[in-house]
């Protein structure tokens, strides 16, 4: 049997492409973590009005507008503590 000449070369582009399509799927992951992890943040000033708060990571000492306090705490899950998600 007969290997295509081309064959090589089409499998190492595939190989290379797929190398980087993963290290571009994790610095996505990081860059989404980092954008979305607001621990330890002050938001006490924050205008948070139509702001999606879902996926945004907080922890204990993130500190909220006293008048979202309660709907943050009931609407979240804790991933481990101290952090929510």
């Amino acid at each position: 049997m007969r290997t295509q000449p081309g064959l090589p070369i089409l499998v190492g582009a595939l190989n290379h492409a797929r190398d980087h399509a993963f290290a571009l799927a994790l610095a996505f992951d990081e860059l989404y973590g980092a954008l979305n992890d607001f621990t330890g943040a002050d938001l006490r000033n924050a205008d948070l009005t139509g702001v999606s708060l879902e996926g945004l990571r907080w922890s204990a000492t993130t500190q909220w507008p006293s008048d979202w306090v309660e709907q943050i705490e009931h609407g979240s899950a804790w991933i481990h503590r101290p952090v929510c998600d």
